[in-house]
């Protein structure tokens, strides 16, 4: 369970209320955090271009970086994309890790 706590007057985030289950602060391991662009309802450029052949390493569908990115937009469907193929591929390149991805 979270509350909101403050700090000196302004609203800081959220806190842990002890007792009520889940993980205590610093128990996430493993985790990879995901900050997209501006979200679109648009379609998967990454599956589009896989399914018209193209490599992935001569044109890429979206790009990711652990710094600040320079894009505004990013479909969900290539969020979707990114976080599968992350996870299922590309785990030890990024795990515990913390990425922008926009086009």
């Amino acid at each position: 369970m979270l509350k909101r706590v403050e700090s000196r007057g302004l609203i800081s985030g959220h806190e842990r209320v002890e007792g009520q289950g889940g993980s205590k602060e610093g128990e996430l391991k493993r985790v990879l955090v995901v900050r997209p662009a501006l979200l679109t309802d648009g379609e998967c450029l990454a599956e589009k271009l896989e399914l018209e052949g193209v490599k992935k390493e001569s044109k890429k569908a979206y790009r990711v970086s652990e710094g600040e990115l320079g894009g505004w937009t990013v479909s969900r469907k290539d969020v979707a994309h990114f976080v599968v193929d992350a996870i299922v591929h590309r785990w030890d390149e990024f795990e515990d890790k913390c990425v922008s991805i926009a086009y």
